[in-house]
């Protein structure tokens, strides 16, 4: 019986010997104005790390070996793992948002496609693209209070491959997914879960988180109507990231059939209740 529970201690203390191993970050996740240099580092002993910096998790063969300090110069995703020749750490993923550089991101990003959707049942398309509406960006009545307004809310960052994103957005498929919020009062979580879209294609097409192994989030717990006794531990569970996208500048505009206030009222009726 003793040597039992020995071997089952033993499988059960390594998982998280690997976590505490991982590499540890010089900068936080996180909003930025000024480019910085990061850091790497990790407890592990003859460790090589891997990183890389367009949404990939690394592996023992793929990304850049870290050498030296990398630089951050915009906004990034920086995704690093440790290995030795016996045991391998989890991937862990930091977001660095520069808020003036979103504000400025193009329409056509080289290497994304401009898809073109129905945007009603009668013809009507218009072409997906990236960039922030200039119209809203320069008005002189929003571009003072834009950074301060995308810093009030949560932010949630959702980490992949830039292919599984097209396949996710354009298919049914679930991928695995980093996810990262940052939260107004400075707080902030990370998660990996899986992702998948939710609802019919359209621009501005909703996602779904598909929860099976149990995470732990705030993001109930610190949404404005929900309050204190929300939960925060999930498993086997999936959450719909509302696009909203049926009544919106995603699509031809319907004057009898928008209801936003109505919408509205009854979420805030249904939280009331509970």
């Amino acid at each position: 019986m003793t040597r039992k529970l020995r071997i089952l201690s033993l499988l059960l203390v390594l998982p998280f010997l690997a976590q505490g191993q991982a590499p540890t970050f010089s900068k936080e996740r996180g909003f930025y104005d000024n480019p910085f240099l990061l850091t790497l580092s990790s407890s592990l002993e003859g460790a090589t790390i891997r990183y890389t910096i367009n949404g990939t998790a690394p592996t023992p063969t793929t990304g850049f070996i870290y050498s030296e300090a990398i630089p951050v110069n915009t906004t990034s995703v920086v995704r690093a793992f440790a290995f030795n020749s016996s045991t391998t750490t989890p991937v862990m993923t930091h977001s660095y948002l520069f808020l003036d550089d979103v504000l400025k991101q193009p329409a056509n990003i080289p290497g994304w496609p401009n898809n073109v959707y129905a945007t009603n049942s009668v013809g009507g398309t218009a072409t997906h693209d990236y960039e922030m509406d200039p119209q809203v960006v320069n008005n002189s009545a929003y571009s003072g209070m834009i950074k301060q307004g995308m810093t009030s809310i949560p932010t949630m960052s959702l980490v992949l491959d830039k292919n599984e994103f097209l396949d996710l957005y354009e298919g049914e498929t679930t991928f695995q997914s980093s996810v990262e919020i940052l939260y107004p009062d400075g707080s902030k979580e990370q998660f990996d879960t899986g992702l998948e879209s939710h609802s019919h294609n359209r621009m501005k097409r909703a996602l779904k988180l598909n929860i099976k192994s149990i995470i732990y989030t705030n993001l109930f717990k610190k949404a404005l109507l929900n309050g204190e006794d929300a939960a925060t531990s999930f498993t086997k569970t999936k959450i719909v990231l509302r696009a909203g996208n049926n009544r919106s500048w995603a699509r031809g505009f319907n004057a009898n059939r928008t209801c936003y206030t109505r919408d509205e009222w009854y979420r805030a009726s249904q939280l009331a209740i509970l």
